[in-house]
């Protein structure tokens, strides 16, 4: 569970990324930062250095970061140190899997139209459109 938490939330982290990539004005950005998306650099650094640049950013809300930071540190002790003490394992891999929950919710939480609809924030459309995944609504 600890495992496949951790790999839900890091694609969540790597997936703001992109969305900010594809559709954010990176000029706003200080030269340092605006490198980070360079050739998607990101892709290369570990968990915490990115939920650490995207909480500096302003990209998340520490609440995210919080859950994902969770995910991350739960996870690293289960898979790097064979002197974790496994007592605890039901335990953690709840709060793993509750934090995960909290934070794909948070970063799909997309707002209802009229007759329930869903509507969908023009960034994230501009990114599906971007993708292939749906046509612009250029209107």
């Amino acid at each position: 569970m600890h495992c496949l938490c951790g790999m839900v939330s890091e694609m969540a982290v790597v997936f703001i990324f992109d969305l900010v990539a594809d559709v954010s004005d990176l000029n706003s950005l200080s030269p340092e930062d605006k490198e980070i998306f360079t050739g998607r650099r990101y892709e290369t650094f570990g968990q915490k250095r990115r939920i650490d640049t995207l909480l500096r950013i302003g990209v998340i809300p520490k609440t995210f970061a919080k859950d994902v930071d969770k995910v991350r540190t739960v996870r690293r002790e289960y898979l790097h140190f064979l002197s974790k003490d496994y007592g605890d394992i039901e335990d953690d891999a709840c709060e793993c899997y509750s934090a995960t929950c909290r934070a794909i919710k948070s970063l799909i939480g997309l707002p209802l139209g009229d007759k329930g609809k869903i509507r969908i924030p023009r960034h994230l459309e501009k990114y599906m459109a971007s993708k292939g995944i749906i046509e612009a609504d250029n209107s």
